[in-house]
C-alpha cells in the first residue's frame, strides 16, 4: 500500500452469514433461563421421587434418569421441555415377543416374586401389565402435585398409548413441560432378536456398542399398535425395548 495511503476497510461478513449468527443467537439457550427451568424441574422431581417411593413398595428402587433433547444438549430455543425416567430395576423375569419386530415384549417373572406388591400388576396369564403399573404411578403423581407448595404443578390430560405422564410447572412467560417415563431396568441378557441390531460401529464404533451390550435393557409402556387391534383392548400389557 502507498505511503499516506488510508487503511483498507474492514471486510463485512456476508449478509447471509449475518442473519444465520442472528438466527443462531434466538435459538441458543441463555444461561440464566436454563439454570432456573432446571432448578424447578429438579425441585419437583426430587419431591415426586420421594412420594413415590413411600408410596408403592415395588417403587421403593426407583432411581431417576436424565432423557431428551434437554440433557442431550441438542434443545434449542427454550428450556421449556424436560424428559425424566424413572427406572426401576426387575430381576428373575422373562421376556417374550410380542410381535415379529423384535421391538415389543411381555414381560413375566420366572417364579413367583418376593415382593408381593408386584401381583397386582400381574394378568391373569402371569404377564406384568405395564397399563396397571402406569395407571398406579400416574395416580401417585396425580394426588403428590397438589402437595407441591413451592412451585405451582399441574398434571395435563392422558394421551391415549403414550408411555409418559405430562406435568406442566408453571415458569412465567412460558410453562415448563415434564414428562415423566415409568422405565424396567430387565436385569438379564439382551433379547436375541437384538442379536444384529444396535448397528451404531460406523459412527460410534465397536468399543460403545460392546459397553451396551453388557448394559440392562430398558422397557417401557408403549402401546403396541397390533395388540390393541389384535386384542380389541387400548391396555398396554407389552413393553417396547
Amino acid at each position: 500500500m502507498p505511503d499516506g495511503a488510508g487503511a483498507a476497510p474492514a471486510r463485512r461478513p456476508p449478509a447471509d452469514a449475518l442473519r444465520l449468527r442472528e438466527v443462531l443467537s434466538r435459538l441458543s439457550l441463555a444461561r440464566g433461563d436454563v439454570s432456573g427451568a432446571s432448578t424447578l424441574v429438579n425441585l419437583v422431581v426430587s419431591h415426586l421421587i420421594q412420594a413415590i417411593r413411600g408410596k408403592d413398595s415395588c417403587f421403593s428402587s426407583i432411581q431417576p434418569q436424565s432423557a431428551g433433547s434437554y440433557y442431550e444438549r441438542v434443545k434449542i430455543s427454550k428450556p421449556n421441555e424436560f424428559d425424566i425416567m424413572l427406572v426401576m430395576p426387575v430381576e428373575r423375569i422373562q421376556l417374550d415377543e410380542a410381535d415379529d419386530t423384535g421391538a415389543f415384549y411381555y414381560v413375566s417373572f420366572k417364579r413367583s416374586p418376593k415382593e408381593k406388591g408386584w401381583l397386582k400388576f400381574l394378568e391373569e396369564d402371569g404377564k406384568l401389565s405395564a397399563f396397571k403399573m402406569l395407571k398406579a404411578l400416574r395416580e401417585i403423581i396425580k394426588q403428590e402435585v397438589n402437595n407441591i407448595t413451592d412451585v405451582e404443578v399441574t398434571m395435563a390430560r392422558k394421551k391415549a398409548g403414550c408411555p409418559a405422564i405430562t406435568l406442566q410447572i408453571k415458569n412465567p412467560p412460558s410453562d415448563i413441560s415434564l414428562d415423566i417415563i415409568l422405565t424396567l431396568e430387565a436385569k438379564l441378557s439382551w433379547p436375541l432378536s437384538t442379536r444384529d441390531g444396535l448397528k451404531i460401529e460406523q459412527w460410534l464404533g465397536t468399543k460403545v456398542r460392546k459397553n451396551m451390550r453388557f448394559k440392562s435393557p430398558y422397557l417401557v409402556a408403549k402401546q403396541n399398535k397390533s395388540e390393541k387391534v389384535l386384542r380389541g383392548t387400548s391396555n398396554m400389557d407389552s413393553s417396547k425395548l
